[in-house]
């Protein structure tokens, strides 16, 4: 019996955008998404700008942030979000092990972050958990 809170049953899909500066990367995650009937990728963008501009536009459950991106990188962006759109939960992706990003981001807002070779099971998980406001690390 796991100790993590049960994903709800949903009538509509997690609203989602995508946010990542490596377009094969966020193609790849948009199709494992929208592979999932509980999930509806409705904006992507491949810088931090872009992606604040999609979730005040688009209004997603969900924005899924690469860390580390040219310009305003996820983390500013997700502090951003936070303050602009605040029902807009923020999930973080990153390549890289880095504790003081884990921690940035954290502290922005994010209440995911994983890693980009995370299974695709486990950050579509994690999409469902934080759109029920449940922190998914």
């Amino acid at each position: 019996m796991s100790d993590q809170p049960e994903v709800r049953a949903r009538t509509t899909p997690v609203r989602v955008v995508l946010a990542d500066d490596h377009v094969r990367h966020r193609q790849l995650m948009a199709m494992v998404l929208g592979l999932d009937g509980r999930i509806d990728v409705v904006g992507q963008a491949d810088d931090g700008e872009g992606a604040i501009e999609q979730v005040l536009a688009l209004d997603p459950d969900v924005v899924l942030l690469d860390c580390r991106m040219p310009g305003i990188g996820g983390i500013e962006a997700c502090s951003r979000i936070r303050v602009q759109a605040p029902r807009t939960h923020c999930l973080m992706l990153t390549m890289a092990d880095d504790r003081e990003d884990r921690d940035a981001a954290l502290a922005a807002g994010a209440e995911a972050y994983l890693f980009k070779a995370a299974d695709a099971d486990e950050i579509v998980e994690a999409v469902l958990r934080v759109a029920d406001g449940v922190t998914a690390l």
